[in-house]
């Protein structure tokens, strides 16, 4: 059960077997009032999406270095990723990074087509870099500012065959128990899930 708001995105789920399926759901967005400060690219193609819709990938894999993933003995991880794509032109290329992303003309990320059949394409980057360097490039478009989302962009290994053998760059989506509570509760196991809600808007959290 996804409890979200308009606009449409797309959500995709990583099996074991990195079969995917996919089901629509709507985008979380619960600001007041306009952002104070944000990173360059915020509400754009390959940026936090604040509106615009974009992609949830659920079921990233953990790997050394990498950002902490959910799992019942680390609940809190993340449970999916989210990130403003875009559609593949007729030629088949991408739409390029906009010049005022924190991401334009860096080296150490690359706009990537999804390999798993659908005509979208991310933000990618190195997972083998960042796991033998544990510098993560997609860091820096991290949500600082106390308006928007706390959401921390990183880089997420979603399998050999989704992305080229690419990682993607996302901001974590946390499982959260929907019914209300003192303080937030995670879901801990597969069964508890229909009892949750995914979240990638903190503003918006039970």
């Amino acid at each position: 059960m996804l409890l979200l708001s308009a606009p449409i995105l797309l959500v995709i789920t990583i099996a074991v077997n990195e079969t995917v399926t996919v089901r629509r759901v709507l985008t979380a967005r619960n600001a007041v009032g306009e952002p104070t400060a944000v990173p360059g690219g915020y509400n754009e193609t390959y940026g936090y999406p604040d509106g615009i819709g974009g992609l949830i990938v659920e079921g990233p894999f953990p790997y050394k270095n990498g950002p902490e993933v959910w799992s019942p003995q680390t609940p809190t991880g993340a449970y999916g990723l989210i990130q403003a794509g875009a559609t593949r032109k007729k030629d088949g290329s991408c739409p390029p990074i906009p010049t005022d992303s924190v991401f334009y003309d860096d080296s150490d990320v690359k706009v990537v087509h999804l390999t798993n059949g659908l005509k979208t394409c991310l933000l990618g980057c190195n997972i083998s870099k960042v796991n033998s360097t544990g510098k993560d490039p997609c860091n820096k478009a991290s949500l600082k500012d106390s308006s928007l989302s706390n959401s921390q962009m990183s880089c997420f290994d979603v399998g050999p065959s989704f992305a080229g053998g690419w990682g993607i760059c996302g901001y974590n989506c946390s499982a959260w128990q929907s019914a209300k509570h003192p303080n937030l509760v995670p879901c801990t196991s597969q069964k508890d899930i229909s009892n949750c809600s995914i979240y990638c808007d903190s503003r918006t959290f039970p």
